[in-house]
């Protein structure tokens, strides 16, 4: 048995990895891969967005002197603003999650007849496949985040 869990979106040689799956797999084996869809990248993608403004919000007192800050607080103000710009901004420009593509294409890439397909071309059969049943995004919306410079 061969069993991967989000793990192929990040593979860029997709073929090179099928072929070394089917050299392990003894006959009647079977394989079980757990991927990303392209619900998965949209809701991630759309969460970004909110996420960005909660993780402004959150850590604005950190960033924010009460009076005009001496030079080894304003060193420590200026690295908690260029965090928040580069954790604000990972969030309205996400980069790629996986191998192959971009933020948008992986909507497409990630969608189960472009896995059943890839599995097909590549010797596989498809005995079945279902959503996990899961939701999740690839932010933390709600959840605990890490604020300003220690």
């Amino acid at each position: 048995m061969v069993f991967s869990s989000n793990v192929l979106e990040h593979v860029c040689d997709l073929k090179c990895i099928h072929s070394e799956i089917r050299r392990v797999l003894g006959p009647g084996s079977t394989c079980i891969h757990v991927l990303p869809t392209h619900t998965w990248r949209l809701w991630t993608l759309l969460a970004g967005y909110p996420d960005a403004i909660a993780y402004l919000l959150s850590g604005a007192p950190s960033r924010v002197p009460h009076a005009f800050p001496r030079r080894s607080k304003r060193h420590r103000l200026g690295a908690a603003w260029y965090q928040t710009a580069r954790n604000v901004g990972g969030r309205w420009l996400p980069p790629w999650h996986g191998a192959r593509g971009n933020t948008i294409s992986e909507i497409w890439l990630f969608h189960p007849s472009w896995w059943r397909r890839n599995f097909w071309e590549n010797g596989f059969t498809v005995v079945h496949d279902a959503p996990t049943g899961l939701f999740h995004t690839g932010n933390m919306l709600l959840g605990p985040r890490r604020v300003g410079v220690a």
